[in-house]
């Protein structure tokens, strides 16, 4: 009721919409057809030729704020950092930016599943293209026309969004088909670069570490290792052990109990392990854990049998309050268990992972935002 009564306007008649939305729901996530690519936007229905297929409201940045430094401790000065000079290298923000190569403007789209329209290339054509809204008219302030005469320094004292471009249909385009943009011959040509000069190996402490992806150990790693058989054995720096667990729990459901975890030791307080159905719902929770000990359930040889793990789960900073007893599992089976990437360890979080922002037409980038272009043309 009191949103209601606040946000008189927030419910409008269909005929409001016809006249003044956009329609956001012509597309929808799924695995691409493109190998390694993740995530891909599809056709809900059928899109004829020159159609919108996905208005993209923008955030204006300056492409500076996704710099990023090397940090260093201060010697004279105990808890300081120091960075720097030259950034080092792109957040990864920039890959989902539209940009132009001779402007230091990105813009930013916003709105539901653009981020997941994947590049066309190779013998996969495009199937949309950008262009400026077509009926400016009926988006009030979601598009500035006006802000094409500024240059980017004025363009970035906008503390509000103001531009809106439009995903349209090149061609007919099925219902199920896979959306596809060009993002243009920079990209492309980045991307051939990235390729030819990727390497696993990560050279930023005295001895190069090589970068294993989790899906390679959980395929072929059966078993966990202890703690104590990590000391000998230990996994890749970059990975961790994760167990599924419910966020909350109950002591009717997950009563507390005592058990000894290693031979001999004395009985420490924790719960039996649950899962979801599987891992839906409550229990669609993932964190880092130590394995304490593994005890054998099958007969068989070492690849066959079904092992039940004790874990530890790495404290949660956001939750203070949690006991021990809420971290000690008994009873995980290999299911409720994974390799994970440990945070900020991933591949995308490599010095060398691909940065490069999404190529906008030259003939549409206004030439006042081209405030790079003294400094890239050749002299």
């Amino acid at each position: 009721g009191s949103a209601k009564h606040s946000l008189p306007n927030f419910i409008r008649t269909k005929e409001w919409l016809d006249a003044n939305g956009k329609c956001m729901d012509n597309i929808r996530s799924g695995q691409s057809s493109i190998p390694q690519a993740g995530r891909g936007a599809f056709a809900n229905r059928f899109v004829s030729a020159g159609n919108l297929v996905l208005p993209l409201p923008l955030i204006h940045l300056n492409r500076s704020i996704l710099d990023m430094y090397d940090l260093r401790d201060d010697p004279n000065h105990e808890g300081r950092l120091l960075k720097s000079k030259k950034p080092t290298g792109k957040q990864l923000l920039i890959n989902y930016c539209f940009g132009h190569p001779d402007s230091s403007l990105l813009l930013y789209p916003y709105s539901m599943m653009s981020n997941i329209i994947n590049h066309a290339s190779g013998d996969r054509a495009a199937n949309v293209k950008l262009q400026w809204i077509s009926d400016e008219g009926n988006m009030g302030g979601y598009h500035h026309p006006e802000w094409f005469e500024e240059d980017a320094a004025t363009l970035f004292s906008h503390s509000k969004s103001g531009l809106l471009l439009e995903a349209i249909a090149l061609v007919d385009i099925q219902e199920g088909e896979e959306i596809l943009l060009d993002y243009g011959v920079a990209w492309d040509q980045a991307w051939e670069n990235h390729v030819a000069s990727w390497s696993h190996e990560q050279r930023d402490g005295p001895q190069p570490q090589r970068y294993v992806y989790p899906h390679k150990l959980n395929r072929e790693e059966a078993i966990f290792r202890t703690e104590e058989e990590m000391k000998e054995r230990p996994y890749p720096t970059n990975l961790s052990v994760g167990c599924f667990h419910l966020h909350r729990y109950s002591d009717s459901l997950n009563p507390i109990e005592q058990r000894p975890i290693r031979r001999n030791g004395p009985p420490v307080e924790g719960r039996a392990w649950q899962e979801g159905e599987p891992y839906g719902g409550d229990a669609a929770y993932i964190r880092p854990c130590r394995v304490l000990e593994r005890k054998k359930v099958g007969s068989g040889d070492d690849e066959t049998d079904e092992y039940l793990y004790t874990v530890l789960l790495d404290t949660d900073e956001s939750e203070s309050d949690e006991e021990m007893t809420d971290r000690l599992l008994f009873d995980v089976p290999r299911r409720g268990m994974k390799f994970i990437d440990l945070p900020y360890q991933s591949d995308q979080n490599l010095k060398a992972a691909f940065r490069h922002e999404i190529g906008v037409p030259n003939h549409i980038w206004p030439e006042n935002w081209k405030d790079l272009k003294e400094t890239t043309d050749p002299t």
